[in-house]
């Protein structure tokens, strides 16, 4: 479970950290203080907008927690193509300046994740351009319980950085992904769970509870 290793500012920003860090003591060295008081607001400015902090995870493992900071854009039954099942769908639109790192709803193992391609648009024509798919992440638990996880294409998004593999086993609240600058955030959870949000609910990544899976 090696996405939960890296602490307090998420890794991608690290090297643009550092990098700012080194050139403010080279500009603080060759001409003062003063000079380097801009590279110090830019470098905390990163520091905020990068922020990684850790949350703690509720002991309840059949909550589905938030994979993400944001607010609750929509709670309704649908159907999920992927797995060919009727599902309640959550959406979170990620704010942002907020904290960017995607977390994982429950504990199990990845049965799949992928980068849907445009032949997989063309057999979905119902989803809308501004809510096409940039990755997906099918998670099963140990109960048989299966929650997909998908994020929506933004602007600035180049690609989705996934912290785990296909077969691999994630903790509940697990830290496994990141996007910079923030999307929106869906889960397509079994259609028997009881949904523990209302649209417009603000909620944070790992910590807040969305559902509860019902046994």
């Amino acid at each position: 479970m090696n996405g939960g290793q890296h602490r307090w500012i998420a890794r991608e920003a690290r090297p643009l950290v550092l990098a700012l860090a080194a050139f403010g003591l080279g500009v603080y060295v060759a001409f003062g203080w003063p000079y380097a008081v801009a590279v110090v607001l830019i470098l905390i400015g990163v520091v905020f907008l990068f922020r990684d902090p850790r949350r703690s995870i509720p002991p309840s493992p059949l909550a589905v927690v938030s994979p993400a900071d944001g607010i609750v854009l929509d709670v309704r039954e649908v159907h999920d193509d992927q797995l060919e099942r009727q599902s309640i769908e959550l959406r979170i639109g990620m704010n942002s300046t907020g904290v960017f790192t995607i977390r994982s709803p429950i504990e199990g193992r990845v049965m799949r994740q992928w980068y849907p391609t445009r032949s997989d648009e063309r057999r979905r024509p119902h989803l809308p351009d501004t809510e096409q798919i940039a990755f997906a992440q099918w998670v099963q638990s140990d109960e048989g319980d299966d929650v997909v996880l998908t994020i929506e294409r933004a602007p600035l998004m180049r690609r989705f950085a996934s912290y785990v593999q296909s077969g691999e086993r994630v903790g509940q609240g697990q830290r496994c992904g990141y996007v910079p600058l923030g999307s929106a955030v869906r889960l397509l959870l079994p259609s028997a769970v009881r949904v523990a949000v209302a649209r417009g609910d603000r909620v944070r990544a790992g910590s807040d509870t969305l559902a509860k899976l019902v046994h």
